[in-house]
């Protein structure tokens, strides 16, 4: 199954937030639209959300609820390291999306959908899309 690493909170976001576009600056190869994505939290925050040792979890909050995320996660949500879930990806697009919250300029937008949480499984990320086994 084809795989991608993604910080958090956005790997939260993509399962359980409505984060339907990841951005890229590359474009996929190899995936196709209906094939199915595994979910990898990567181990680390994405920097915003992270000083030091300390997690911003008043700018995630505030960052989530102008996104339009309805349940406000709690930090024990916000897994790292491993498998959370899968989503179907849809295909690419570039900048047509940007009406969408979660798109940004001059970036690949992987269209996601169908979020499937999955109980949390330790896999080691990797840059870029790869290919993982979950039997």
């Amino acid at each position: 199954m084809w795989a991608i690493s993604v910080q958090q909170p956005f790997a939260w976001a993509i399962i359980h937030g409505g984060k339907n576009i990841e951005n890229r600056i590359w474009q996929p190869k190899g995936i196709k639209p209906g094939d199915k994505l595994a979910i990898v939290a990567s181990k680390t925050w994405y920097p915003v959300y992270k000083d030091g040792r300390e997690v911003r979890w008043k700018r995630i909050a505030s960052d989530l609820k102008l996104s339009g995320v309805a349940i406000m996660p709690s930090g024990a949500d916000f897994l790292l390291g491993g498998l959370i879930g899968t989503v179907t990806f849809q295909g690419v697009a570039r900048d047509k999306h940007l009406e969408n919250v979660w798109a940004m300029e001059d970036q690949y937008h992987f269209l996601l959908g169908d979020p499937q949480p999955l109980p949390f499984r330790p896999i080691r990320g990797q840059l870029g899309l790869y290919q993982i086994d979950l039997t």
